[in-house]
């Protein structure tokens, strides 16, 4: 990844980033699906509820209570409904008795719903790993129940509880319903990546990565010498992109400066009739030029690396080299009799 081009990193951050986001945006969306799906089964357990609380006063006005049974099991395969289950209330049994067998309240689930009148809805898992949403409803005394006056029968106070309607709508197909819906979300994040990946790569490469490879291309040349052949950048922006660019052009400039004046400073070097030497902080020759050779007899090869003090004759005395190395370090230049001459240029320590 660190070799990878900017473009391509760039690239995978932004879609692991929108990836990531896209993630969570599918999981709450998932999520919302789903609690959708179970409001939608409440309302659906309230239909059956009423459904089947008017199908049975029917029935009781009719006098047919005792096809009871093929009722409700006619309602769970029409519906696919997993349980159903009708249960009296103490108010009821009081007053009618216990009425068939299953109407009596089986759990505390059913007794607690009895008892405070509130309806009781939650998910719960089968043993084959299928959800299923619980719903116990319960039934009120009004006067307009379902168009029937509920106290006309029942010989107890407004609002009492009569009994309620238990079972268990199967999830199975919302469930479904939120998987789609989840698959659909994943291949539409991926669908949406794709344009995105490409609208990245070509801004970037177009704004970013195409500057910096001109510039690179402009400095490399630099690096070999080939300043004729580096061209300035035009400045098509004023951002961070067209600010490097214009100190890209500066430098491009102030270099070729400085090339064309080492150009007519090695001319001059080497064309000087006057021996030169170039040391370093430690008189350590680096350089030398023609006439350096042609005076000395030494070439270039045989004293880099070395001290002038190479060239001692024999012929002169202390004094005279004293005399010799002072005025080199001071003024640069030496100048003898019978117009010998040296001339030593200090260069960059070296380390």
């Amino acid at each position: 990844m660190k070799n990878a081009k900017i473009w391509v990193r760039l690239v995978i951050s932004i879609l692991l980033a929108v990836m990531a986001s896209g993630a969570g945006l599918i999981h709450w969306a998932t999520l919302e699906q789903k609690n959708l799906a179970i409001e939608q089964s409440k309302d659906f357990a309230m239909s059956v509820h009423q459904m089947t609380l008017a199908g049975l006063t029917g029935m009781m006005i009719t006098g047919t209570i005792g096809l009871r049974t093929i009722f409700l099991d006619q309602i769970k395969e029409t519906n696919h409904i997993e349980s159903l289950k009708v249960f009296r209330s103490d108010a009821v049994v009081n007053q009618f008795g216990l009425g068939f067998d299953g109407e009596t309240p089986s759990d505390a689930l059913e007794t607690k719903v009895l008892v405070t009148g509130e309806s009781y809805f939650d998910v719960v898992t089968s043993q084959d790993g299928r959800d299923r949403l619980k719903a116990i409803i319960p039934v009120r005394a009004t006067e307009n129940y379902l168009g029937k006056n509920c106290l006309f029968c029942h010989e107890v106070p407004p609002n009492t509880v009569l009994g309620a309607v238990s079972m268990e709508v199967s999830l199975v197909r919302a469930g479904e319903t939120t998987r789609s819906f989840g698959i659909r979300a994943i291949f539409a994040g991926l669908a949406l990546c794709i344009p995105l990946a490409l609208f990245i790569w070509f801004f970037i490469s177009r704004m970013v990565t195409r500057p910096l490879d001109e510039m690179t291309a402009g400095l490399s040349r630099i690096a070999d010498g080939d300043i004729e052949d580096a061209k300035l950048l035009p400045v098509l922006r004023r951002d961070e992109v067209g600010a490097a660019t214009v100190a890209f052009n500066q430098v491009m400039e102030k270099t070729g400066e400085l090339l064309q004046q080492q150009r007519l400073s090695r001319i001059v070097f080497e064309n000087s009739l006057e021996g030169i030497t170039v040391t370093d902080a430690k008189s350590r020759i680096q350089l030398v030029n023609k006439a350096f050779s042609d005076t000395t007899g030494y070439t270039a090869e045989e004293v880099i690396g070395k001290t002038p003090a190479i060239l001692k004759s024999g012929r002169q005395d202390a004094d005279f080299y004293a005399n010799f190395w002072t005025a080199l370090q001071r003024d640069g230049e030496w100048r003898g009799k019978s117009g010998i001459s040296a001339r030593t240029v200090r260069s960059m320590p070296n380390g």
